[in-house]
């Protein structure tokens, strides 16, 4: 089993954006990624943060499909799951109004244009109201073929105005 860490680049958003590209990060190299979310911060309204695979040409894959299973885990309410299939995989980061908050992708095979790219996820979160919150996530996009980053995307007008994305190569 892998186990060893190789450090890419690190990236900080600093601006309101609704969208974000970190390009360039997959190489023939690795066949697996690690990328840290760190103190992601919302400018208006709690929502989610949407994951894209960016194309050979560094363009979001938007047409697609992306297939996905999540599991929420509340401390004060029962546990839920959802699964379905999108154009963007719907899981990857969640803030809270000014509560910064962090999660752990994994990446698998996103340069080898013979295999199809999937993904594991997994976060916890404090939200004053909510309590303890976590999530754990799986998910694919359907198309073997070379991916070269990610680009995140609110999916609305919501923006995200703070947060750092460290990548690493795992060996």
């Amino acid at each position: 089993m892998a186990t060893n860490l190789q450090f890419i680049t690190e990236t900080e958003i600093t601006s309101a954006v609704t969208s974000f590209d970190v390009d360039n990060i997959f190489s023939d190299e690795y066949d697996m990624y690690k990328i840290i979310f760190r103190n992601f911060k919302y400018g208006n309204n709690a929502t989610w943060i949407s994951l894209r695979f960016l194309d050979s040409s560094g363009s979001a894959i938007t047409t697609q499909t992306y297939n996905y299973a999540t599991i929420n885990a509340k401390a004060q309410a029962s546990f839920t799951e959802l699964r379905g299939s999108a154009t963007s995989l719907p899981y990857t980061i969640y803030t809270n109004n000014g509560e910064g908050y962090g999660s752990v992708l994994n990446v698998y095979t996103p340069f080898d244009s013979d295999k199809n790219t999937f993904t594991t996820q997994q976060d916890t979160q404090f939200v004053t109201g909510l309590n303890l919150y976590t999530h754990k996530n799986i998910g694919v996009i359907k198309n073997a073929a070379t991916h070269r980053g990610i680009n995140l995307d609110t999916r609305n007008t919501n923006t995200f105005e703070a947060g750092q994305i460290k990548v690493f190569g795992v060996k």
